[in-house]
């Protein structure tokens, strides 16, 4: 018997918070996952302390270690009660598996609102990229999620060709801040008049990432002035990094 443990379960069982967490370690360390498990639930469950809260991530983390049927159920049972960690942990573990089980389950609670499944199932589908991904991102975008739209964006902009440049265009008309972004940014890249023609068309109608954009370019061609007066109008708008700009340009 090791008089430690002993004392520290006494203790726990007494009430004691700061003796059950040196149990459980102990136990984890003594390689007894099932005896540390039970006893981080109990702490997890015991209230909302930062103690509670970091069993209930430890226990999550155990629960994933398992890997087995029962630790995922119960992985699934907390996440589905609200616990946030758990459900970080069992998005972490579908991905890993992989599968089409996993991926289906990611999915599932994804749409469902399991906001952790629906960063990782947007992952996924960039690491694909293949047109049945894009067009998964493209429903998810659709429906206001702006993590889909921000890596649909980014995905289209590197695509690069005339179809992914006309749809980044299009989001970033409708309101799309990573579109606009994104097309702004590629816009800038290519440098060349059309390019340059379009960035301005998108300043004057009010695109500040476009304004920002065009600005650079234009202090790089050595157009000072039309930098400034870019600068100066974001700067008014109340745009701090185009204040610092305006401050930065040196003075002939």
């Amino acid at each position: 018997m090791n008089y430690s443990i002993l004392i520290y379960r006494i203790l726990a069982d007494a009430g004691d918070s700061h003796a059950a967490v040196r149990l459980a370690e102990l136990l984890a360390e003594r390689g007894d996952r099932d005896g540390a498990v039970q006893v981080w639930r109990t702490l997890a469950d015991a209230g909302n302390s930062d103690v509670n809260s970091d069993a209930a991530w430890r226990l999550a983390g155990l629960l994933v270690e398992r890997g087995d049927e029962a630790a995922v159920a119960e992985l699934r049972t907390r996440a589905d009660a609200g616990d946030w960690r758990a459900a970080l942990r069992l998005a972490g573990l579908l991905v890993k598996r992989g599968d089409e089980a996993a991926v289906a389950e990611l999915r599932t609670r994804a749409y469902a609102g399991d906001g952790f499944a629906a960063g990782r199932l947007t992952n996924l589908l960039v690491k694909r990229g293949d047109e049945a991904a894009v067009a998964e991102l493209r429903a998810w975008a659709d429906a206001g999620d702006w993590f889909a739209a921000g890596w649909l964006a980014g995905l289209l902009a590197e695509r690069g060709d005339e179809a992914a440049v006309t749809e980044l265009r299009t989001l970033a008309d409708a309101g799309k801040p990573y579109a606009a972004w994104r097309l702004a940014k590629l816009l800038a890249e290519r440098g060349d008049e059309a390019a340059v023609t379009e960035l301005r068309a998108r300043a004057d109608a009010g695109d500040s990432e476009a304004a920002k954009l065009l600005a650079g370019l234009l202090a790089e061609r050595g157009d000072r002035d039309g930098a400034v007066q870019l600068w100066r109008t974001l700067a008014n708008a109340g745009n701090p990094d185009a204040a610092w700009r305006l401050a930065s340009m040196p003075r002939r």
